[in-house]
């Protein structure tokens, strides 16, 4: 088995666990913004998870702002935790998929 085989306790694999709770946080930073922060919500593109509107500045825009430090302006320590924790998510989901694909798991 793979250093990523499904976790007998589970039945997953513990790169699922990471995207699921990527895909949460970023819910939460999403709604955060459109509720506390509505303005810098709108100049990011009005992001949203499931969009199919293609709008790809919008997204870039969202992560310039993931990956910047324009959340420390707006002095919310939530909206900086939800950031902190997506940049270590995005570092785990990296990090994961790299050991995968060195231990010949269906990536490589």
């Amino acid at each position: 088995m793979t250093a990523f085989g499904a976790l007998p306790w589970i039945g997953v694999s513990p790169i699922f666990l990471v995207v699921a709770a990527l895909a949460v946080t970023m819910v939460l930073l999403i709604m955060r913004l459109k509720r506390a922060h509505p303005l810098t919500w709108a100049q990011l593109g009005k992001p949203a998870l499931l969009s199919f509107r293609g709008d790809y500045k919008g997204r870039w825009s969202l992560l310039q702002f993931l990956l910047g430090d324009a959340h420390r302006a707006l002095n919310d320590s939530s909206l900086s935790a939800l950031v902190w924790t997506m940049r270590g998510l995005i570092g785990a989901t990296v990090v994961l998929l790299i050991v995968q694909i060195m231990n010949g798991g269906p990536l490589s």
